[in-house]
This record gives C-alpha cells, sequence and structure tokens, in this order.
C-alpha cells in the first residue's frame, strides 16, 4: 500500500500504510504517539521523543505557510516528463513541515516566504498504478472553510 504514495513507490511494506490508505480517502494525516501524545508529521512508526512504537494517526489542518520555495530543473528518476517544477517547504499551523510540490494555482511561478497555503490531496492513475500525494496551493480568505479532501488529478 505504502507504495502509492508519491510519484515513486519505494517500498510496500511499512507500519505508517495507514498514512497513505487516509490520503487515498483524501485526508492527510500526522502520527500521534499513544505513550507521550507528541505529534509527527511526516508520520513516524517510532515516537522521535519516547522511542515507543505504538501511535495513532490523527487529522492535521492543511493550512500553512511557505518556508522557502525553488525549482527544480535537474529532474530526479521518475519526474523527467514533469518539466520543471516548483518545490515548497510548508511550516503547517499546527506544526509540522511538509515538502510539497506547487500546485496549479501558482501558474509555474514561486511563492514569497511567509505565502499562506493549503495542501491539497491529488491522485494519479488507476488500480496498481494509482499513486498518492500532496500539492501546496494558494490560500486566501475563506479557505478555513473549505473541506481538505478535494481530491483532483
Amino acid at each position: 500500500m505504502f507504495e502509492r504514495f508519491g510519484k515513486l513507490g519505494f517500498t510496500r511494506h511499512t507500519r505508517v500504510q495507514a498514512f497513505v490508505e487516509h490520503l487515498e480517502r483524501g485526508e492527510i494525516t500526522a502520527s500521534r504517539c499513544r505513550h507521550c501524545g507528541r505529534r509527527s508529521l511526516p508520520p513516524r512508526a517510532d515516537c522521535p521523543a519516547c522511542g515507543h512504537g505504538a501511535f495513532e494517526l490523527v487529522p492535521v489542518d492543511p493550512h500553512g505557510s511557505v518556508l522557502c520555495a525553488t525549482m527544480i530543473h535537474a529532474l530526479p528518476a521518475g519526474f523527467e516528463d514533469g518539466g520543471p517544477f516548483g518545490l515548497a517547504l510548508v511550516d503547517l499551523r499546527e506544526g509540522g513541515r511538509l515538502l510539497a510540490p506547487l500546485g496549479g494555482s501558482f501558474g509555474g511561478k514561486l511563492p514569497a516566504a511567509g505565502e499562506p497555503v493549503r495542501l491539497v490531496v491529488r491522485r494519479s492513475g488507476d488500480g496498481d498504478a494509482m499513486r498518492v500525494f500532496f500539492t501546496a496551493e494558494r490560500s486566501g480568505p475563506g479557505d478555513g472553510d473549505r473541506r481538505q479532501q478535494e481530491i483532483g488529478t
């Protein structure tokens, strides 16, 4: 199941595969340690604070702001057909940082540091070829009322 996360799948088995199952339903989640309560995003199978291995996945507010952004011109394996693409490091409101490709709302331009964004779950392909990922999109007034699970292509 975890091999469906991202543009390329790298592994079939992981203790956080439920993260991908939630993404398939349009939900971005973090792991929360059942022992000490520490929240981790991206999800971690073992708590970075206490080392405990029991965790639960909890919903994440998809809104945040751009810490920094860059344009990738030297494309890694699996992205050759994507042309240059923007990538942003996003600080989420509730804590946690994620790297996310820039979505179509940026029109190929890079956002400024501090610009508000929201993560939107995307899906491509079907069956075993299906992949799920998220993009950073411009966030404006009223976005807090939008459903984070805007699954699109």
